[in-house]
Order: structure tokens, then sequence, then C-alpha cells
């Protein structure tokens, strides 16, 4: 059976994400090479209460502001809910 390979991927959450998470930044190891993965991290790691969160944000990778699960992650991804005003 093949070897799942994981990659250590940077998430920076910024806002009411962070306050979610608790955390500004982390490093996570994902399986896969695309959102979905971090996405599916990011839940493993803080649980139920980041599904909900992750609904509602948009990731920002290789300067793409994305919700496309199926896009690639690259090192660094960034995790930005919605914001209001200008």
């Amino acid at each position: 059976m093949a070897e799942l390979v994981t990659q250590a991927v940077e998430v920076e959450y910024f806002a009411w994400a962070a306050d979610t998470v608790g955390t500004e930044s982390e490093t996570l190891q994902v399986a896969g090479g695309t959102l979905a993965g971090v996405r599916e991290a990011i839940v493993s790691t803080h649980g139920e209460k980041a599904v909900e969160l992750l609904d509602a944000c948009r990731f920002f990778v290789d300067e793409v502001l994305t919700r496309d699960l199926s896009r690639p992650h690259g090192r660094k991804v960034d995790v930005l809910p919605p914001f209001t005003g200008g």
C-alpha cells in the first residue's frame, strides 16, 4: 500500500479566524497538495469549531484569494474571514 505523503504548510490566520483557533499562525502537516488537505489538517487540529470558520473564510495562496479547495496549497496559506467596511 502507498505511503501517505505529507508536507509542512505554514498557515496564518487573520482577525476572528485567529481568535477562533487560538493562534495567529502554525505549521501543519498536510496530506495531499491541495487546499482540501489544508482544510482537513485545520479541522483535525482544531476540531468542529474550525468547520464553521472555514465555511466562511477564503484562502490566500500564491497571490490569489480563493475558496477552490482543489487549488494547490504551496508552502504558505492565509485564512481570511470576510471583512466589512472600506
